[in-house]
């Protein structure tokens, strides 16, 4: 019979720059690939369970000690697979970003793998899937004496043990897993980090009027502070006076000189780049183009509704020809509705006729509006739906966009806007002043202009300009 005795609670330590914990309770025997960490104390046997939990970003530990008696000490010795204590020796934390583990079993392959100081990732790959489930570990080390072994927790439990300098990975428990480590050096490819988000590791955090990069646990994950920090999908981009730099999820800084801005495309790994006065369309992962499978996802299609103007005595009207009416922003099962605020206007032309939303039409939805004096303006569509605009509490009422064109051009992605011989792409910018400014085609992010004096610069989609540098 198993006596178990009173919880221990582990002392954080700093080693290794890590969550490091030391275990004093015993000296340890042996790592047993199902009972895990057992210790030897005053001619007995232990058994030690690490238990950790994550509570506010901060990790809890507590350990259990059960003893074993001399009949299951023996079964558990003639057992194959037990590593004893003079075979392991301490891991090399440099060594960390070479590790990869691959499982395979009946039904799906698992891959585990270094990410970061945080955290492995699990890859799961089931049958007849793509890439169903992508996952952070958060690890710990654990110090025995002058041994040093890795814990993973959270979504995995397990110990990485490193075997005569070969490593090795037993998941708690035991089971019918059983994983073999990839010899040569490891470097994460896209499918291993595609599922991941930054949100899911890291945030941005202020510290003396700049901003640094914090890991899950609210350490500093980049030792620099910088004026900002943009984070997307895949990679985050780092501002300090002049110099950008770009990091993908691994925290590898990507050598790119002379950066002045990115963005991510659609389909990971790649995204824009403006480095110096050339757009570039790179790899985030730093390695070469590669074929990526992705998820399909299944489910009810996005719900649509189509919707007219028409015209009737100088009063314009919008409807649906299925049915649906507009009012107040929301769509109801009704006729049509009168729109206000047009006694000035010939046309107008519903910028997006198909309303992609299952309960409300946007309040920004666009119109296109030719006046009478023959000139064009662009208007939300609230500021036509309630008679007093200004005094309304609906968004976007009251506000205006821009106006008196001479011409505007659907683009289907943006609206072509010509005055005076002079362009602009709304909703990018809301301006004309670009003498010329070469067609975007909806797969980059920045659009190559010249202004009227002469100089040549680039507008991204989200309205900046950045003008050639000598």
């Amino acid at each position: 019979m198993k006596k178990i005795l009173p919880f221990l609670f582990l002392i954080t330590a700093s080693c290794l720059g890590q969550r490091t914990f030391n275990v004093t309770q015993g000296e340890l025997a042996f790592i047993h690939p199902k009972e895990g960490i057992i210790l030897f104390k005053d001619n007995k046997y232990l058994k030690l369970e690490i238990k950790a939990d994550i509570v506010d970003n901060v990790i809890s530990y507590d350990t259990v000690l059960s003893q074993i008696s001399n009949e299951k000490i023996k079964e558990l010795k003639a057992e194959s697979g037990n590593i004893y204590a003079r075979n392991i020796f301490s891991i090399d934390v440099s060594k960390l970003d070479k590790l990869q583990f691959i499982g395979d079993f009946e039904y799906n392959v698992n891959s585990i793998s270094y990410l970061n100081k945080e955290c492995f990732i699990l890859k799961e790959y089931t049958s007849g899937m793509v890439d169903s489930r992508t996952e952070p570990i958060h690890y710990f080390y654990v110090k025995l004496g002058n041994k040093t072994i890795i814990q993973l927790f959270d979504e995995r439990d397990g110990f990485i043990v490193n075997n005569k300098d070969k490593f090795v990975l037993y998941p708690v428990g035991g089971g019918s897993e059983k994983y073999s480590i990839k010899k040569k050096k490891v470097k994460l490819l896209c499918q291993d980090v595609e599922q991941l988000q930054f949100d899911d590791l890291y945030r941005v955090d202020t510290l003396a009027g700049k901003v640094g990069l914090q890991n899950y646990f609210r350490e500093w994950a980049l030792p620099a502070k910088y004026d900002s920090i943009f984070i997307t999908r895949n990679y985050l981009t780092t501002y300090l006076d002049e110099k950008v730099e770009l990091y993908n999820a691994t925290l590898n800084k990507l050598r790119l000189k002379g950066l002045r801005a990115a963005r991510q495309e659609e389909k990971f790994p790649y995204i824009y780049i403006l480095q110096k006065n050339n757009s570039k369309k790179i790899n985030v992962l730093g390695g070469k183009k590669m074929t990526i499978q992705w998820w399909k996802g299944y489910g009810p299609p996005d719900i649509t509704y189509s919707f007219n103007i028409s015209k009737e005595s100088d009063v314009f009207y919008i409807e649906s020809p299925e049915g649906f009416g507009i009012l107040y922003g929301k769509i109801w099962k009704g006729g049509r509705q009168k729109l206000y605020n047009t006694h000035d206007l010939d046309s107008i032309y519903l910028w997006k006729e198909e309303i992609y939303d299952h309960s409300f039409i946007g309040f920004n939805q666009v119109l296109v509006c030719k006046m009478k004096n023959g000139k064009f303006k662009l208007e939300y569509l609230i500021n036509f739906l309630v008679e007093h605009p200004e005094t309304s509490q609906e968004q976007f009422a009251g506000n205006r966009i821009i106006g008196d064109f001479d011409s505007v051009e659907d683009k289907t992605n943006y609206l072509k806007i010509v005055k005076d011989g002079l362009i602009g792409y709304f909703p990018f910018n809301k301006t004309v002043r670009y003498k010329e400014i070469e067609e975007y085609h909806g797969f980059s992010n920045y659009i190559r202009f010249t202004l009227p004096d002469g100089k040549k610069g680039w507008l991204d989609i989200n309205g900046k300009e950045y003008l050639d540098i000598p």
